[in-house]
């Protein structure tokens, strides 16, 4: 392969000249211009207490909005001339009521392509206060050049103490976000590239689990979309002896930069077939940061059964396209997948992916995932934060919000590894709704992030605003004005939250990677006062009254504040004193009316009796008449007896005076 320049490990094959090697000093990518990417400042450090941030202000949607116009329009909309920006991000803001930004008009909400120039960010003639943007300063050229995982693995590795080219210590909980690459460059019989660390690097695995080859994925740095990529075969003849690498890496990388990537040997599978997962993250806030993460991952499911056999190397339907192509679906290899997977949090997922079950899925593979976001985007932070502090101290108060789709593969052992993060927020609608069906799940984005002002809000915010300033007052570090209008940001967009995106970061301690990163010297200083402001509020435990419905999405209940409670009972209490005098007056009245009644029945009652005593006395006078018609009657016959006994006594006496 040509003479080596050095004994040196960071040599090339082909030339001698040590100008030609100086940029493959930087292991995984080294940056073969000597500029780093555009706004970096890996030396600032943000300010360590309240005092410091008192003169920045924040980055929120907070605004007083005013009445809808004559238009009917509260908001306004500005959005790219990407097919997927007018066809499917307009429609889904006119949904949310939204109109699109008259000639001249104010702008409340932008969707464009990323701002790549740094100026900008600082144009306050043209940003509306308490409008939202979907770029994030510096953030597209820290994560989303083929380079950017590279360069940020070899930041990790610098920071934990490991050495960059070395393997993972087994024990080690930070860098795993990637695998290890090497920045490659060809130019006719000169190789750049660090041969003999590659060389070393790939023994190193083999004394950790041995393979009967490994497989590297070589891909353009200026590449997208699969073009352009390679894959290739390592044996452990290749890996002999340095010169033996050097050969193996001259016969195989063509013309141009390169990134020789490390292949994930023992991937997870779904039915058999290898997978990789697109996720979404969204980016709410860089300080303090807040990450967003929807609870699926969209799988992309190759159609033939994975192998990692020599001779299948070159199959890209296994190993690279997927779902695939009409000839990955029609080759007599396929076994294609019917139904085709959609979501990764359903029982179907769970119950035929290798290793299978809900457990391992939901405690070891998805989390694995959500720390490798989260510790890229607080290594990528750095660099980049003082561009935000700037914009900050400059008074330009507006919301940078920044969708990422990153795509992992992850491990037998659970372990998930970011392949690249894309930086391009295309929102494809239902346009591939049979393997990507997630319409809903895009819109919800908008909703979360307050495109249409957080309409949710009028149940809690009083309680929110006397909640937030109690915090502040007793918390020892205090809080800047804008620190405590974060806090209610943050709680706006957790309420916001539907269809099963959720907050990753920040996070209390039930997550993993949270006291991890805190407590690691590594990492704390990575954390802003912010940072800790947030995480604090966490740990008071407050948050509006919800509940979860079957979406997975946010239903908020009406939370009073302390003085809306005493306006409420003071509003029942005279409610409760007007019901009761109600009833006392009811009472009076029924009182009154069983008198009346009372009354009339006494009254029937003497009626009734005068009837029974005219009764009486009628029968009475009955009763004496007929007494009378009977003696009546008997004296009749009393006289007769009288007159017929003077009548025998007289002729008694005659008879004794004729005798």
């Amino acid at each position: 392969a040509g003479s080596n320049s050095s004994a040196g490990s960071n040599s090339s094959a082909g030339s001698n000249s040590s100008a030609a090697c100086r940029g493959g000093r930087g292991v995984w990518g080294a940056i073969w211009d000597s500029k780093p990417p555009i706004g970096e400042d890996s030396r600032y450090r943000p300010p360590a207490t309240v005092l410091g941030y008192s003169k920045m202000t924040d980055a929120t949607s907070w605004t007083r909005l005013e009445k809808k116009d004559e238009k009917g329009c509260l908001r306004y909309f500005k959005v790219g001339d990407r097919g997927d920006m007018r066809g499917t991000v307009r429609p889904m803001l006119k949904q949310l009521g939204m109109c699109d930004v008259p000639p001249a008009g104010r702008t409340d909400f932008t969707w464009t392509r990323p701002w790549m120039e740094l100026g900008a960010f600082f144009r306050p003639k043209q940003i509306e206060p308490g409008s939202i943007v979907n770029s994030i300063a510096g953030l597209v050229q820290q994560v989303g050049e083929k380079m950017s995982l590279a360069r940020l693995h070899v930041k990790c590795m610098q920071r934990a103490g490991y050495e960059p080219l070395d393997t993972l210590p087994s024990n080690g909980h930070f860098c795993r976000f990637t695998s290890r690459a090497f920045a490659v460059r060809k130019n006719g019989a000169k190789l750049q590239t660090p041969y003999r660390r590659f060389r070393e690097y790939n023994l190193q695995l083999d004394d950790e689990t041995m393979e009967e080859h490994r497989i590297w994925i070589l891909k353009p740095q200026g590449g997208f979309n699969q073009v352009g990529i390679h894959m290739f075969s390592l044996t452990r003849a290749d890996t002999f002896t340095p010169s033996a690498t050097a050969a193996w890496l001259m016969q195989r990388i063509p013309e141009g930069t390169w990134v020789l990537q490390e292949y994930l040997m023992n991937p997870m599978t779904y039915r058999g077939h290898k997978f990789d997962l697109r996720i979404w993250a969204l980016v709410t806030s860089l300080d303090p940061l807040r990450i967003y993460l929807l609870g699926t991952g969209i799988p992309k499911v190759s159609q033939w059964n994975y192998s990692k056999a020599v001779h299948d190397v070159k199959q890209m339907c296994i190993h690279v396209l997927m779902p695939g192509g009409s000839a990955c679906f029609n080759d007599a290899r396929a076994e294609v997948l019917r139904p085709y997977p959609t979501r990764t949090n359903v029982q179907d997922w769970y119950d035929n992916v290798y290793p299978p079950g809900e457990l391992f899925w939901t405690t070891v593979a998805w989390p694995s995932l959500e720390w490798q976001i989260v510790e890229m985007l607080l290594l990528a932070r750095d660099n980049i934060l003082h561009i935000d502090h700037q914009i900050k101290r400059h008074g330009i108060r507006y919301k940078r919000i920044f969708f990422l789709s990153p795509d992992f593969v992850i491990g037998t052992d659970g372990q998930a590894t970011m392949v690249e993060v894309n930086v391009n927020g295309y929102m494809i609608g239902n346009l591939h709704k049979r393997f990507f069906p997630l319409h809903e799940e895009q819109r919800s984005v908008f909703r979360l992030l307050g495109a249409n002002g957080f309409p949710k809000k009028q149940k809690y915010v009083a309680a929110l605003e006397e909640r937030t300033a109690a915090f502040c007052k007793r918390r020892r570090a205090g809080c800047t004005p804008a620190a405590e209008r974060e806090i209610w940001e943050m709680v706006h967009e957790d309420m916001h939250c539907a269809n099963a995106w959720y907050r990753i970061f920040p996070a209390n301690d039930s997550h993993a990677y949270t006291p991890r990163l805190r407590s690691s010297p590594a990492y704390s200083r990575s954390f802003t006062y912010m940072d800790y402001t947030m995480l604090d509020w966490l740990a008071d435990g407050w948050a509006p009254r919800h509940t979860l419905d079957e979406n997975r999405t946010i239903v908020v209940k009406k939370t009073l504040s302390t003085a809306q409670r005493a306006d409420e009972n003071r509003t029942a209490a005279l409610k409760k004193a007007a019901a009761a005098a109600l009833r006392a007056a009811e009472n009076r009245t029924g009182v009154v009316k069983k008198k009346q009644n009372s009354t009339g029945v006494f009254k029937k009652k003497e009626n009734s009796t005068g009837v029974f005593k005219k009764k009486a006395a009628g029968g009475q006078d009955e009763n004496r008449t007929g007494v009378l018609k009977k003696k009546a009657a008997q004296r009749p016959d009393e006289n007769r007896t009288t007159i017929l006994k003077t009548k025998s006594a007289e002729r008694q006496d005659e008879n004794r005076t004729g005798a």
